[in-house]
């Protein structure tokens, strides 16, 4: 079935974004200089934001609903991939883009403020983007 495939093909390339916006992680947490945090969570940034657009377009939704009208002729694991695929587009697309690019840029600042505030033993300095992290879960939650 070509919906079934081209849908496949969609989110192997979510899953490189994915692995790309992981790897890039690894290295802010081992290998990045302090002066490059900011670029690196604009890079994360971004990528989270285009993969995001990718998982909620409207050709992905057209691609699963193409695969849930024939469910009967895929096998039970193309079954399992589609109705997975569904629960993530589904659940996706109640964020916005600009929430998801927002959340990730925070989360990487965060990370390395937290990485200076402990190794300084000194919470105080991780307060604010604590705080900036636990105001923006609210506003996730709000969205589903």
């Amino acid at each position: 079935m070509k919906a079934y495939q081209d849908l496949k093909q969609s989110f192997q390339r979510l899953h490189y974004l994915s692995k790309t916006i992981a790897l890039l992680d690894w290295d802010h947490e081992t290998y990045l200089p302090r002066k490059g945090v900011g670029y690196r969570a604009d890079q994360q940034a971004f990528l989270s934001g285009l993969a995001h657009e990718r998982l909620t377009s409207s050709q992905v939704g057209e691609l699963i609903a193409a695969c849930e009208a024939q469910l009967h002729e895929l096998s039970s694991e193309e079954q399992a991939n589609v109705r997975c695929w569904r629960k993530d587009h589904d659940k996706a697309t109640k964020l916005p883009t600009a929430f998801v690019e927002k959340m990730e840029r925070r989360c990487s600042l965060a990370k390395a403020s937290w990485a200076e505030a402990r190794q300084a033993g000194q919470f105080e300095r991780f307060q604010e983007d604590l705080s900036a992290l636990i105001e923006l879960s609210r506003e996730k939650a709000q969205y589903y």
